[in-house]
């Protein structure tokens, strides 16, 4: 299936533009650093744009799918990755990963509520095994993260709502297609919508003016992680386009596996005597996630 290669690469873009920006957001607060990833992305998604002789249709196109499109980017680039970027000062790289891969019990809890979509026997031994691999990931005690900060509670809620926010943008991405047929387009103008509200955020909130000293590693990690992730993004835009919703979501549960295995190999970051319990979680998590989609 077409749609598969570029699902693949959105999942390992993914699980590497988590790494990164974990390691930039220990030089700099998450608003700032999430503003930044907006408008590096934004630019890239606009590059590709140009050169692909899409960005023209966004004048084609009718104004509720840039509404679709726009309100894809706040759900899941204002609010997700805000929220990321929470869990993940505050429980590391490796737990935020495991949380946010929850995307598909959100997606089943939001169906069976706003759509009364009955659960079967299958959807609910799903939803039991990822809500038990998540408890098995919580319960996981062991030394914080180097450089965590805040509540770990407060980091796993992150996650979570995190998981929650991108649930939901899968569905508006593809009411904005319908409209305006350029994954990497559409992709931008939400990208842009969002760095936008940012940019109204920070300045409301006086976080402009306010003096905070970056370096210059913290300023190319924000960068790479920016290109990563709106490269990623256009891939994952894509892969919704061309194949179904649950194919494209069951290849992105690649993502929190790879997430532990880079944020332990590469990355360094010590699990210690939890290592089990999170491995064990996760596998559990992910299966339960994999049941829900391909029953869905």
């Amino acid at each position: 299936m077409v749609g598969a290669v570029p699902a693949l690469l959105a999942a390992v873009g993914f699980a590497g533009f988590q790494l990164i920006n974990r390691r930039a957001l220990a030089g700099v607060d998450v608003y700032r650093g999430t503003a930044t990833l907006l408008l590096v992305s934004t630019v890239v998604l606009g590059v590709v744009s140009l050169v692909s002789g899409e960005l023209s249709l966004v004048l084609e196109a009718p104004a509720r799918a840039i509404l679709f499109c726009a309100a894809a980017g706040f759900v899941h680039f204002f609010f997700g990755w805000t929220l990321l970027g929470m869990a993940q000062i505050r429980v590391g790289a490796a737990r935020a990963g495991i949380m946010v891969g929850t995307v598909p019990l959100f997606g089943a809890l939001l169906a069976a509520l706003l759509l009364d979509e009955s659960l079967s026997a299958f959807d609910v031994t799903g939803l039991l095994l990822v809500v038990a691999g998540v408890g098995v990931v919580v319960s996981a005690r062991g030394a914080p993260p180097a450089g965590s900060q805040g509540s770990p509670a407060m980091g796993v809620l992150a996650g979570l709502a995190t998981a929650a926010c991108w649930s939901l943008s899968p569905i508006l991405i593809r009411q904005g297609l319908e409209g305006l047929p350029s994954p990497v387009t559409g992709a931008g103008v939400g990208m842009a919508a969002s760095a936008a509200g940012y940019g109204v955020l920070l300045l409301a909130t006086h976080r402009v003016a306010a003096r905070q000293v970056v370096t210059s590693r913290t300023r190319r990690l924000l960068l790479v992680a920016g290109v990563a992730v709106g490269l990623s993004i256009w891939m994952q835009w894509t892969a919704f386009d061309l194949a179904p919703v649950a194919v494209v979501l069951t290849l992105l549960q690649l993502t929190p596996p790879l997430v532990v295995v880079f944020a332990t190999r590469l990355a360094g970051e010590v699990l210690g005597p939890a290592r089990y319990r999170v491995g064990i979680g996760t596998a559990v998590t992910v299966s339960g996630s994999l049941l829900l989609i391909l029953t869905g």
